[in-house]
């Protein structure tokens, strides 16, 4: 995946888990007033769409050509 790639957004519902084999990724969060937190900055071997809910809690964006995997187990 190329930088800047949105993998989900926050408030949309969940999406799979992924394990980043390669890259960077960005997890951010829009606050109230509009703004964007930088909550984490994550490499390779991270697990990337860990929520409890339904909805998503953060966004994720890729900083760097990225290759995800998907988890096996998810449906």
């Amino acid at each position: 995946m190329p930088p800047g790639t949105v993998l989900f957004q926050q408030g949309h519902p969940t999406v799979p888990q992924f394990r980043l084999s390669e890259g960077c990724i960005a997890l951010s969060q829009t606050l109230a007033d509009g703004r964007r937190q930088i909550v984490d900055i994550v490499g390779p071997g991270a697990l990337v769409g860990i929520v409890l809910g339904d909805k998503n809690r953060m966004t994720a964006e890729t900083l760097s050509y990225c290759h995800i995997e998907r988890q096996q187990g998810d449906d």
